[in-house]
C-alpha cells in the first residue's frame, strides 16, 4: 500500500551556525626594496563595505547568544564594551568573575524569549485551525484531526498491524517545508501504523486507501 500525504507540522526550530573565517596571507616585499635593504611599502587598503562589516557584526552578537530582549541601556553597556576592546582598552577585571553573574542573566533572558515565542506560537496556531472551521474541503474526526482527501486510493486502507510506504511532504502553517521526500531523493518512508509517534498520523493515514493522497494538520 503506498498512499502519499502531505503533513503540515506546526512548530518547527531552526538553527543556523555560520563561521565567518578570515586568512591573510602576508605580501612579499618588492625584491628590489628588499635588496637595497628598504622598509616594505605599506600594505593597499582592502576595501570591506558597510553591510559586510554590519553583517560581522551580527554575526558576533549571534555567535555569542546576543538576540536578547535586553533593554536600550543594557544593549548601549554591551556595545559600550565591544567599543573598548575594538580600541585596545585593557580587559575589565569583572571579567575574571563575569560567568558567576552573565551565564545566569543570559539563561533567564534566553528562558524570557522562549516563553514568549512560545505564546506567539500558539497564538498563530489556534488562528490557524480556527480557519480551517471555515474551509468546506477540511474535514474533521471524532479525535479533533483536520484532514482533506486529496485524492481517493483505490485499494484497502492501512490498520494498526500494516507497513505502508508513504510518499510525503512535511510544512508548517505558514507553508515552509521542511521535511519531504523529494529532499530524500523521491525514497519513501516505510511507517509502521502502529508505532507511527506523530499525532493523528497514523489515524490520518487511515482515511485513505492505497494510492490515494491526502492533507493532515497536525496541532
Amino acid at each position: 500500500m503506498r498512499p502519499t500525504f502531505s503533513l503540515l507540522i506546526l512548530a518547527v526550530s531552526t538553527s543556523l551556525t555560520l563561521t565567518v573565517r578570515a586568512e591573510d596571507k602576508p605580501s612579499a616585499a618588492p625584491a628590489a626594496d628588499a635588496a637595497a635593504g628598504l622598509p616594505k611599502a605599506p600594505a593597499a587598503p582592502v576595501a570591506v563595505s558597510d553591510e559586510a562589516l554590519r553583517a560581522y557584526g551580527w554575526v558576533i552578537a549571534n555567535r555569542a547568544g546576543l538576540h536578547l530582549d535586553l533593554s536600550p541601556e543594557q544593549r548601549k553597556l554591551i556595545l559600550a564594551g565591544i567599543d573598548d576592546c575594538i580600541k585596545g582598552e585593557a580587559e575589565p577585571a569583572k571579567v575574571s568573575t563575569l560567568s558567576d553573574e552573565i551565564g545566569p542573566f543570559v539563561m533567564a533572558k534566553r528562558n524570557e524569549a522562549s516563553q514568549k515565542g512560545l505564546v506567539v506560537s500558539k497564538a498563530k496556531s489556534a488562528k490557524f485551525f480556527a480557519g480551517l472551521a471555515a474551509k468546506k474541503e477540511v474535514q474533521k474526526t471524532a479525535s479533533g484531526l483536520h484532514y482533506e482527501i486529496l485524492k481517493e486510493g483505490t485499494g484497502a486502507k492501512a490498520t494498526d498491524g500494516d507497513t505502508i510506504s508513504v510518499l510525503y511532504t512535511g510544512s508548517d502553517i505558514s507553508g515552509k517545508v521542511f521535511d519531504s521526500s523529494e529532499k530524500q531523493g523521491n525514497k519513501p518512508m516505510e511507517l509502521d501504523i502502529a508505532q507511527t509517534a506523530v499525532k493523528g498520523l497514523a489515524e490520518g493515514l487511515k482515511l485513505v486507501g492505497k494510492g490515494g493522497k491526502c492533507r493532515l494538520y497536525v496541532n
